[in-house]
């Protein structure tokens, strides 16, 4: 069965789909923007958000950036599709697809992204992750780390999208995206390792007013 590459593009960032457009079997996947996020949306109040963000923009953007991912949830579930590869426009790499066949389909599976540790706010211990990691494909321990970032990321079955899209749906209030999907442990999560994909450190941040960090193959920040 082939594999489905959607890349999640604003319009306002045409300069993003560039690096994707020429390729073969790359779909752009239309970007929800924040001016689309009405002031009266039930979702402002859903979306928490530290104090000094939350009558930003930038609260807006994570509101969008989540129905961008969501919307295209629904997409693969009503079209029932399988073997979908989500990127967004900032991922710098390629889908190796002549390695997809070892993916699992019972989860989801990084393909690029951060480590963190299981509470967020702590200081990860790299050692811990580090000396039960292997070249290829490996399983999230969220007892020892979190993956972070939904730069790029693997949905093997409609049904494991469904998953997704009930359990994040269902919650009484909403976070980022990545941080919902990473908390959530009735969704099974892999991680391929080196990352497929890394962040393009240039053009700045569609959601954050700037940005110093970016997840690189090893999944560190640069």
């Amino acid at each position: 069965m082939p594999i489905t590459k959607f890349v999640i593009n604003l319009d306002s960032r045409p300069d993003r789909w560039q690096y994707w457009e020429g390729r073969k079997g790359y779909i752009r996947w239309r970007a929800t923007s924040r001016e689309e996020i009405s002031p009266e949306s039930h979702l402002i109040e859903k979306m928490i958000s530290y104090h000094n963000i939350r009558y930003t923009p930038q609260h807006k953007s994570k509101i969008a950036c989540m129905v961008s991912h969501i919307n295209l949830w629904r997409h693969i579930i009503t079209n029932k599709l399988d073997k979908v590869v989500i990127l967004e426009d900032d991922a710098l790499g390629f889908v190796r697809e002549e390695h997809m066949e070892g993916l699992m389909d019972d989860g989801i599976t990084y393909l690029g992204g951060f480590f963190v540790a299981p509470q967020i706010t702590k200081k990860l211990h790299r050692g811990e992750v580090e000396k039960d990691l292997v070249c290829g494909l490996n399983l999230v321990d969220p007892s020892k780390f979190k993956v972070m970032c939904c730069l790029a990321y693997y949905i093997p079955t409609w049904q494991v999208a469904m998953e997704m899209y009930v359990t994040i749906m269902d919650k009484e209030r909403y976070r980022a995206i990545d941080i919902m999907i990473a908390n959530e442990e009735s969704i099974k999560k892999y991680f391929v390792y080196p990352a497929w994909f890394a962040e393009s450190t240039t053009g700045g941040s569609d959601i954050r007013e700037s940005q110093k960090k970016f997840a690189r193959s090893d999944y560190t920040f640069k």
